[in-house]
């Protein structure tokens, strides 16, 4: 499956093509009761790892998946991502990220994920959902910014990176937060594990240094993003990689659609206000009659 797919797709549309092959392979995907979908979580999850490229044959020795290993799904996935030689402590900082990020209250995603529940979309599909909500820049992306942050923190100084985004009017990634003001509890949880992972890489001054400098300098507290974009850059990943997000809370979101199925279908239906244009419409419009009445 990831052969099918070109070296530049990346992570989120391989991981679509996993969720997909799945739903097509999977004839009794229309089955809504709560085993059936923590069944379709394992194969989906299985499936998205399985879209991402193989570890190159000269790195392949580097870590060896134990049958016994605590962390298996951390483990598979890390030796796909990661560019540099693989550890242990690598494998539990990953872990940690996939734990802490799995659920996290009524985000975009999964408000998205629990409408589509609610109209009793297969669990297929309610992930479909999330992953297209989930691509937004501020959303399951933001740690790809972070990504691009130490990168230039890297190539020039920390200063330098973070006053080029201040003075083209950028936020700075992986900082607030939209439930917490004071802190995150998940990233000095997540950045403690990649702190330990990467104790001796020279990029850990890099993310240190970026991190006193937000600390001292903006309100904001640093959030979670920050320490998942630390991890990819780190560990020598691509940017995209911190879209690992997404498989994590591939977990919460089929947790909330069995949640959802015992409330009455179709719960979530706003309705539309129709206005008048500001403008009048060109004389010469092809709109015909104007109609009114509730929208389907």
């Amino acid at each position: 499956m990831s052969a099918a797919l070109p070296s530049t797709a990346v992570m989120l549309h391989r991981f679509g093509l996993g969720v997909q092959v799945a739903a097509a392979s999977d004839g009794l995907r229309s089955n809504l009761s709560a085993a059936r979908i923590a069944r379709c979580g394992r194969i989906m999850i299985g499936a998205m790892a399985a879209s991402l490229p193989s570890r190159s044959p000269a790195n392949d020795e580097t870590w060896q998946l134990d049958p016994e290993q605590a962390f298996p799904l951390a483990a598979a996935l890390w030796p796909r991502l990661s560019r540099g030689s693989v550890t242990l402590k690598q494998i539990v900082a990953v872990n940690a990220a996939l734990v802490l990020l799995a659920d996290h209250g009524l985000a975009a995603s999964t408000f998205a994920v629990r409408v589509a529940a609610s109209v009793r979309s297969d669990p297929y599909a309610v992930v479909q959902t999330g992953l297209g909500t989930v691509a937004g820049v501020h959303h399951g992306a933001a740690s790809g910014q972070v990504f691009r942050l130490f990168q230039r923190a890297d190539q020039a100084s920390p200063a330098e990176a973070i006053a080029e985004l201040i003075e083209a009017g950028q936020r700075i990634p992986g900082v607030g937060h939209t439930i917490y003001r004071s802190i995150d509890p998940r990233y000095p949880v997540l950045m403690k594990r990649v702190a330990s992972a990467f104790a001796t890489t020279p990029g850990l001054d890099t993310v240190r240094e970026v991190e006193n400098l937000i600390t001292d300098e903006l309100p904001q507290p640093i959030n979670v993003d920050f320490a998942l974009g630390a991890l990819i850059w780190l560990g020598d990943c691509k940017a995209d990689a911190g879209q690992l997000f997404a498989l994590a809370r591939t977990v919460g979101w089929l947790a909330h659609a069995t949640e959802e199925l015992g409330e009455r279908p179709v719960r979530f239906r706003p309705k539309g206000s129709y206005i008048a244009p500001r403008q009048p419409l060109p004389e010469d419009d092809d709109f015909g009659d104007t109609m009114t009445g509730p929208s389907s």
